[in-house]
């Protein structure tokens, strides 16, 4: 529901401020618990730099990814709960964050933004 909600919202926002800032700021408010921008961008950054021919097989590989992650995602999260302390499954997205963060703004290829905020 979360991304849903807030899909328009990261949409313009990435339009205003550019892709990269708007993906970032969606792993940044993940941290926190309130996502719903990731996917919605990861769509968006996909029909920027893949082509259409080529767009489906990249959305398919990223849908797998998703799908494995909310499989391991929980299991890792109640191991890291039983095993170590439940705290653990809050400080560990941080310096995950970090790191894909890092990852984003160097490695992705996308123009800059044109004009300003006004228009």
């Amino acid at each position: 529901m979360t991304s849903t909600a807030f899909q328009p919202l990261y949409g313009r926002f990435s339009d205003i401020f550019g892709r990269k800032a708007a993906i970032c700021m969606a792993m940044g408010r993940c941290c926190w618990g309130r996502g719903g921008g990731i996917i919605g961008m990861m769509q968006i950054i996909i029909s920027d730099i893949i082509t259409l021919r080529e767009r489906g097989k990249y959305q398919g590989i990223i849908g797998g990814v998703v799908a494995i992650g909310y499989t391991i995602g929980p299991i890792i999260g109640g191991l890291l709960a039983q095993k170590v302390s439940w705290r653990w499954c809050f400080w560990i997205t941080l310096p995950l964050s970090l790191f894909a963060t890092t990852v984003v703004v160097v490695v992705l290829p996308l123009k800059p933004v044109q004009g300003d905020m006004k228009k």
